[in-house]
């Protein structure tokens, strides 16, 4: 029972290290002392570092995932920037509207 509680208290700890990590990394985009340029690049080397890393941390590693997430992951990319100009658009006359309205 012990154990559990630290499992899951690590769990816990580990959510909230992600949130302030995301927050700090958006405000230093928001501030733009990130580039976007930067924070991709970065992005990439992470994703290549978990390939290499993951053959040693795994002993079922298999090439078949590695391409299945990259796909997925890269379909993801293309849909998120398919569907930015559109959400943008959608989401700025939603909120003229709202300040227009109040």
């Amino acid at each position: 029972e012990y154990w559990e509680c630290v499992r899951e208290s690590a769990a816990v700890s580990q959510h909230l290290c992600i949130v302030v990590i995301f927050i700090i990394i958006f405000k230093h985009l928001w501030d733009d002392q990130l580039s976007l340029n930067f924070m991709l690049c970065l992005d990439g080397c992470l994703f290549l570092f978990w390939i290499l890393c993951l053959p040693v941390l795994n002993k079922t590693f298999d090439l078949k995932n590695v391409q299945e997430t990259a796909h997925s992951v890269t379909l993801f990319i293309v849909m998120l920037l398919l569907l930015s100009p559109v959400m943008h658009t959608l989401t700025y006359t939603f909120s003229n509207d709202t300040i227009w309205a109040l």
